[in-house]
């Protein structure tokens, strides 16, 4: 018989659990192949375009998961942005029609010691590492083929050997539609010259899409300029053509672009995650898509084997040059670098503490990555499964010095990117003391006196569990005023906000005390619960955007019984409350009204032209700027929301000096 373990063998076997608990981190985020509560069949992320001459339209996007296919379409959006009728072209058809043997596909070998590590995705000149995975069963010549889209060897064919496919385009999940047009003109010569090189470029529209591929059509026609396969997914490709397969997310990523110059090079440089499918990102450069491959093409890969803190990026990363904040002792080897910048993402390859990343866009393509040296890693002391997309705040020349990210533990961080370090900045808390997930990116403004307001909506919605009316729980809008230097004090608790009620029901009267953003002892920022969290599961839909003042921020209401699935508020964006007047007689000075729908991705603002009123006797001008809002639904942009917002332009105050005459004799003798 065993003795019974006594006191202190139990004490060092919990201190042993509790130690085990703390190197595993938190448990790993379950990511449906699909968005929760969203239907198998229907439409998906859209975009929307202004060209010249006040020319729109919308690309938007349509998928059936069950049968893996999609299909990307472009629509008319008129002078009354109005849109609809017949699509102007149907990428998924156009591919069907295209020989496969003039689809210009790539893919990435790290082998080319050239400017660019694009492989030509044809069986004679693919890495020999990639052709062996895919000839495992000697066909990786045919799967070659059905990859490419060829269809002769699908299961229903005479030599039907790998699995049907009811159309060649995969379906688009998660990736929003990217458009690039020509070149914006710089401030340098440089700069202007590359812009008017590239000024009849070709617009294009860049996606990814569960077929493995990264998709550049062209927005004119639709037809297909190129397609990217990431070397992430190599050792995965085989599955595309396994009759047994079992769905799951490819490139399900959304991207960006900036003209930036690279090794002394003026470029059109694109980046995108590649979402569940892999971890990590890619960098392009998409300068001449038509020539994608041949005069520039891929620039770099950064995976879990290039370091275990990176995940699953969904979010667009940021592209920038970096600047140097002028505080202790920066690293100058990276002022004015061209930068990639993206958070370490949804449960990475090895647990830790959350990072922010930058990567150096000039490295050689054969050089490896390389802690310290073409790459920095700024990390945080959270240990939760996903850093939340970041944003970025611009010094001088519009260099990218600081920059401002949430994780799923409620955790706001600063990041000085000069100086390489992080800083807890607030943790959201409800009334409980329970911790409120950040799960996308936040919104900063400057702060009136110096520093800077960063909002942030709380609440997630990535895993099945989340639609859950047991997992319902308060969240919150939340600004929170910091001034980023190492002496800055974290705002302990919302106790040091001013809080903002809301009340009503179809929409929201607020009420709350005032904030001085001078006043010494002034509040840390201001802060409102949503009233259907608790009820409905309400949590943010987006990042917040503002214009001229006015904050909009979408929530989604899961739990909602009515086809009004989500919220949009509006409110000023440094006090919190009610923007006076929100809009034109149309629309009451509430916010908060349900919409239709469930919110896809941020809000679009579009600043118009205004007026300004007559001076008062003490010298204000109250100015009014228009605001058109469109917030993308399933299958396109709803209808716009013309709003207009008020704000003080002109003298802000009157002081009477009685001594004035005295004052400039003296500033007279001083100066002669």
């Amino acid at each position: 018989m065993r003795p019974r373990a006594g006191p202190r063998r139990w004490t060092l076997m919990l201190s042993l659990l509790v130690s085990l608990l703390a190197l595993a981190g938190a448990p790993a985020l379950h990511i449906p192949y699909g968005q929760p509560g969203r239907s198998e069949v229907g439409p998906g992320p859209s975009a929307l375009w202004q060209g010249r001459a006040n020319a729109w339209f919308v690309i938007h996007t349509l998928s059936d998961l069950a049968k893996g296919t999609g299909t990307l379409q472009r629509a008319r959006f008129d002078a009354n942005r109005e849109w609809g009728g017949p699509p102007q072209w149907d990428a998924g058809q156009l591919l069907v029609a295209t020989p496969p043997n003039k689809r210009r596909i790539f893919t990435h070998d790290p082998s080319m010691a050239s400017g660019s590590l694009a492989a030509p995705f044809e069986w004679p000149y693919m890495p020999p590492v990639l052709r062996s995975l895919l000839d495992a069963d000697g066909q990786g010549e045919a799967r070659t083929s059905y990859l490419r889209g060829v269809r002769e060897r699908e299961l229903g064919q005479p030599h039907g050997l790998f699995r049907p496919r009811a159309g060649v385009l995969g379906d688009i999940v998660r990736s929003v539609p990217l458009i690039v047009g020509a070149p914006a003109t710089g401030a340098s010569e440089a700069q202007r010259q590359f812009a008017r090189s590239h000024a009849g470029r070709e617009m294009a529209v860049y996606v990814g899409a569960n077929d493995g591929m990264f998709h550049a059509f062209s927005a004119t026609s639709g037809e297909e300029l190129f397609a990217y396969i990431p070397g992430a997914l190599h050792r995965k490709l085989p599955s595309l053509s396994d009759p047994a397969y079992q769905r799951r997310p490819w490139v399900d990523g959304s991207a960006s672009q900036r003209d930036l110059e690279v090794a002394g090079r003026w470029r059109t440089v694109l980046a995108s995650g590649m979402g569940t499918g892999a971890r990590g990102l890619f960098l392009l450069d998409v300068t001449e898509p038509a020539r994608f491959g041949q005069d520039g093409g891929v620039l770099a890969e950064f995976t879990e084997h290039d370091d275990t803190a990176v995940g699953h990026l969904h979010a667009p990363p940021l592209l920038a040059q970096l600047g140097l904040t002028g505080q202790g002792e920066p690293d100058e080897r990276w002022s004015r670098r061209p930068v990639a910048i993206f958070s370490s993402g949804i449960n990475p390859a090895a647990q830790g503490p959350g990072a922010l990343f930058v990567l150096a866009l000039d490295k050689a393509p054969a050089t490896p990555w390389q802690l310290e040296s073409n790459y920095l890693r700024i990390d945080t002391g959270g240990e939760g499964n996903m850093l939340s997309p970041a944003a970025l705040v611009l010094g001088a020349g519009g260099h990218a010095v600081h920059a401002y990210a949430g994780d799923l533990d409620g955790k706001l961080w600063h990041f000085d990117l000069g100086r390489k370090k992080s800083r807890l900045v607030f943790t959201a808390r409800d009334a409980e003391g329970n911790a409120q997930p950040i799960a996308h990116a936040p919104h900063v403004v400057h702060a009136p006196g110096g520093g800077y307001v960063v909002i942030v909506g709380t609440g997630k919605l990535l895993e099945d569990t989340d639609l859950l009316r047991a997992s319902f729980s308060t969240q919150s809008l939340y600004a929170i005023v910091d001034t980023p230097s190492d002496e800055a004090d974290p705002v302990s608790s919302r106790a040091l906000l001013a809080e903002r009620i809301l009340s009503g029901s179809s929409s929201y009267d607020i009420v709350g005390e005032e904030l001085d953003y001078y006043e010494a002892r002034r509040k840390r920022g201001w802060y409102f619960d949503l009233p259907g969290s608790r009820s409905e599961g309400e949590r943010a839909a987006a990042s917040p955007v503002s214009a001229d003042g006015a904050l909009v921020f979408q929530t989604v209401l899961p739990g909602s019984p009515t086809p009004e699935k989500g919220r949009l508020y509006l409110v000023g964006t440094l006090t919190g409350k009610t923007v006076e007047p929100v809009a034109t007689a149309k629309r009451p000075s509430r916010t908060g009204e349900r919409i239709r729908g469930t919110p896809l991705q941020s809000l679009i603002l579009i600043t118009g032209g205004g007026d300004a009123g007559a001076r008062s006797p003490t010298g204000l001008i109250t100015a009014v700027r228009k605001v058109t809002l469109f917030r993308p639904e399933p299958g396109g942009p709803g209808p716009p929301l013309e709003i207009e917002v008020r704000h003080a332009a002109g003298r802000l105050g009157w002081r009477e000096i009685s001594n004035w005459q005295d004052l400039r004799e003296a500033a007279l003798k001083q100066g002669g």
